[in-house]
């Protein structure tokens, strides 16, 4: 049986492993005395991704004379979160670095971060105008009692992708994807054959790995919510949690169209030939477009009653034991990293969305819609974008999510009310443990 863990526990374990941090110091430069100022940034980027940061950030220096900005790679997010947990725990964090909402409000708890309002304000910062072109969903994001706490760095939303030489074969509009949730599951149904004529199918219509995402953005688009309007429990449950888990349950047992994955599995699939219609990260093009052999499409995420959708991504924070320098000098760096033109070169290498609106208006970007099919409209999907609970207790209801209620539904094993219901029993608890 599961219980809460409770928070002084979790502390325990962030102080014990702040005692491997000593190699990790010794090789990221974080306070290199007597060599001058340095500004660490550690990240969580890899792989041309993270190639792209760091062309980014030595551009950056070379073009802004000033204490260089030192990006770490981490590796992974996880390994990010322990370390930033361990770094804060002994005292030596880093400057800059990339956080979630629900890192920050543990950081922001404790005064391990300082808050990005005054240099936004102050007389190197931006002006009303440059505010209102980020997207309101980011500033809402990073602001915690009408202060802006954190920045918005790498930001993702859902997007379909599609094989349009398939689309062709069956007589669909390559131009025209499914806009509602009903016409995606009619059009899965003519993708999903049997080529062969041996009773089996041999290609389909969608796959998937067990999908929080999935679930988040039909939840939200049938008016629901992950988590009650006061915090306290968990809402995902409701009426709108059940019937969405339904809708993905019923793609795999009823409509018989779809198909289960692990890990990177269905994008691997989709590369393949095997299927038609995936759903991940719009940054996940970034990966995948070196081995594309066919016309690709990409659209939106079908809308259900209204269009709501989750986003995903971090934002960086600055940390309160640095030198005022060094955190003029992030903050510099944040400034230029988040302009129009330095985002769009960035979310053309990386398949982010710019979190300027200004930046999809640019040449480079335009012509890249014009490439790429529905990208421009799915990258839009942040003007009605929505945030995940930002509370630290919302890692464990993510989990909790996944492994009691979609996991074992999508299996086969609970129906969607009860696997809910478990769920959201096992985060009310967790969400109970915070509060004593």
């Amino acid at each position: 049986m599961y219980t809460a863990l409770p928070q002084v526990t979790r502390w325990i374990r962030i102080i014990v492993c702040s005692v491997l941090l000593c190699a990790l110091f010794a090789a990221s430069g974080c306070r290199k005395k007597g060599a001058g100022i340095e500004v660490p940034f550690w990240h969580a980027m890899g792989g041309e991704v993270g190639s792209a940061l760091e062309e980014m950030v030595a551009d950056f220096n070379a073009s802004h004379p000033g204490p260089p900005v030192m990006p770490v790679s981490m590796g992974s997010y996880e390994s990010l979160s322990q370390k930033l947990m361990a770094s804060v725990a002994a005292g030596e964090p880093p400057v800059l670095a990339q956080v979630y909402e629900s890192w920050s409000a543990q950081f922001m708890a404790s005064g391990a971060v300082m808050p990005m309002g005054p240099y936004v304000r102050g007389s190197e910062g931006l002006d009303p105008q440059e505010l209102d072109d980020i997207f309101p969903v980011l500033i809402e994001g990073n602001t915690w009692q009408e202060e802006l706490w954190t920045f918005p760095f790498n930001k993702s939303v859902p997007a379909f992708f599609y094989n349009r030489d398939m689309f062709r074969e069956i007589g669909l509009d390559p131009d025209r994807f499914p806009e509602t949730w009903d016409e995606f599951v009619h059009t899965a149904r003519r993708l999903t054959r049997d080529l062969d004529g041996d009773g089996r199918t041999d290609r389909w219509g969608f796959a998937m790995p067990v999908n929080v995402w999935i679930f988040g953005c039909l939840l939200l688009g049938n008016g629901g919510a992950l988590l009650s309007p006061d915090g306290t429990e968990a809402a995902f449950d409701g009426p709108a949690g059940v019937d969405a888990l339904e809708k993905i349950a019923k793609l795999l047992k009823e409509d018989r169209v779809a198909y289960l994955t692990t890990g990177y599995q269905h994008q691997d699939d989709f590369l393949a030939g095997k299927v038609g219609m995936i759903q991940s990260s719009i940054a996940s093009y970034a990966f995948m477009k070196s081995k594309i052999t066919f016309d690709i499409g990409i659209a939106p995420f079908p809308a259900t009653e209204e269009r709501a959708v989750l986003v995903y991504g971090t934002n960086v924070a600055l940390f309160a034991r640095s030198t005022p320098e060094q955190r003029d000098r992030a903050w510099e760096f944040v400034r230029w990293f988040t302009s129009p033109e330095a985002q769009a070169r960035w979310s053309l290498a990386t398949a982010y969305v710019p979190v300027r609106r200004s930046a999809l208006e640019l040449p480079a970007m335009s012509g890249w819609f014009e490439e790429l099919p529905g990208l421009r409209e799915t990258m839009l999907q942040m003007e009605h974008g929505r945030l995940e609970p930002r509370i630290q207790e919302w890692f464990a209801g993510r989990r909790l999510l996944g492994e009691l209620a979609l996991e074992p539904v999508l299996r086969g094993h609970e129906t969607p009310e009860l696997g809910l219901k478990k769920a959201a029993r096992h985060f009310d608890a967790e969400l109970e443990a915070a509060r004593r």
